[in-house]
């Protein structure tokens, strides 16, 4: 009789979420996976949005003051201990858990299951965090994080455990495709970047790409509040954020794709880092020492560490061809 381990599984299940392809992962090893999605349970009210914007303007005064709440979580608290209750898990895998009481993970144990929490972001950023998961904290029975420096902390905090777990790709969503449609092949550039609009950085940076005249096109949230410059507004910008298929078929339709990291939460790679490299499109990414144990520069991705450089190897792979779809495949 075959073993297979049973996985509650915690997360938002949208296409562009990092939780299906933990799902996905988990499968494969042969594990029994429930999933459960709590924005179908909770969703957050318009005072409390208000209140974690007002908190998150505190940040500027002093940085602990920033940390979220989340009101009216109970009843997701108490779908949550039924659906364990039910599906009985010997293992509870949480995705972000920024709305779950501490009573509920002391609950979960009596009932057998160990518990794990995987955090994206970075823990010491107000802005990703809540005070309930601070109180939890200590509680999981083993914390997990992209972050390889950031072990460290999450023991500080009062992890029992802790363990580095990089980010993923979903291989079933994002792989090399050959883009036939005309109106899809539209949609790529010579250079793309997809991504959120809250760092001035990367923005002042594409800006520049786009006054050197390059083809480029920029999608992702956020970029109706750029007012920095006028040429990516006119020329690069698209003004919304595309997921799933249509993100894969964008990157195959483009011959760069630029991948830069988030200054606030400390990022060395992100999930971006693994999905453009997994649609066999050319990935130029920031250099860190993580995504530099990831890859072969120059091999397998090439990295930037300037503006300067960002530049030349734009200008190099661009009338490169072949060496540039090598690196893609790779």
């Amino acid at each position: 009789m075959n073993y297979k381990l049973r996985i509650l599984l915690f997360g938002e299940m949208k296409t562009q979420d990092i939780t299906p392809s933990y799902k996905k992962a988990f499968e494969s090893l042969g594990c029994e996976v429930t999933t459960f999605d709590p924005t179908e349970h909770y969703s957050i009210s318009l005072w409390n949005r208000v209140l974690n914007r007002f908190l998150t303007e505190l940040i500027r005064i002093k940085k602990g003051l920033g940390v979220r709440v989340y009101f009216g979580v109970q009843e997701l608290n108490k779908v949550l201990l039924e659906k364990v209750r039910e599906t009985r898990p010997q293992l509870v895998f949480f995705s972000k858990p920024v709305t779950i009481k501490p009573a509920t993970i002391t609950a979960i144990q009596k009932l057998g299951a160990k518990t794990f929490a995987w955090h994206n972001d970075d823990l010491l950023n107000p802005r990703a965090v809540s005070r309930i998961l601070f109180k939890a904290f200590p509680l999981y029975d083993c914390q997990f994080t992209p972050r390889s420096f950031a072990i460290q902390e999450f023991l500080k905090l009062g992890a029992k455990k802790a363990e580095t777990l990089p980010f993923s790709a979903n291989t079933d969503l994002y792989y090399p495709e050959e883009v036939i449609e005309d109106e899809d092949r539209k949609k790529g550039a010579d250079i793309v970047f997809i991504g959120t609009y809250y760092e001035k950085s990367r923005a002042e940076i594409l800006e520049k790409l786009c006054r050197h005249g390059y083809d480029l096109k920029v999608y992702g949230n956020e970029w109706h509040k750029y007012n920095e410059g006028k040429c990516l507004k006119e020329k690069a910008i698209m003004y919304r954020p595309i997921y799933g298929e249509e993100y894969r078929r964008v990157m195959n339709s483009s011959k760069i794709a630029l991948a830069f990291l988030g200054k606030v939460m400390r990022d060395q790679h992100t999930h971006r880092s693994l999905e453009i490299p997994a649609c066999g499109t050319f990935m130029l990414h920031e250099r860190t020492q993580e995504i530099s144990a990831l890859y072969k520069e120059g091999e397998e991705a090439e990295f930037f560490g300037s503006f300067d450089e960002l530049v030349e190897k734009v200008d190099y792979y661009l009338k490169n061809e072949s060496e540039r779809k090598k690196i893609a495949l790779a």
